[in-house]
């Protein structure tokens, strides 16, 4: 996965994590950014090789999340379906937190 997936990926889960806020989106990919980096570095320094492997040398599993966390799209809603017959309204299995 490239450098720019990474920060697309890290930026997404930064902005469900706050509670899906409007209008923060720069300041998500710039904290994204910064962590991509410094891990990058980290990796770098210790030897570790190449960080964009992803995968289990990343501690994610295949598609990004997170071992025992919910996936990305596991929320309420659907992303990006333009509104259509889902919007306000939980698409297939999924159950709003509680």
């Amino acid at each position: 996965m490239d450098r720019e997936d990474r920060i697309r990926r890290r930026a997404y889960d930064l902005w469900v994590s706050e509670g899906r806020p409007e209008g923060r989106d720069i300041e998500h990919w710039q904290q994204a950014s910064e962590q991509i980096d410094s891990e990058d570095r980290s990796l770098a320094e210790s030897g570790r090789g190449d960080s964009s492997a992803g995968g289990l040398s990343s501690g994610l599993q295949p598609g990004g999340t997170v071992p025992g966390k919910a996936s990305p799209g596991s929320g309420v809603g659907s992303i990006g379906s333009a509104g259509g017959q889902t919007a306000g309204k939980a698409s297939g299995n999924a159950r709003k937190r509680k």
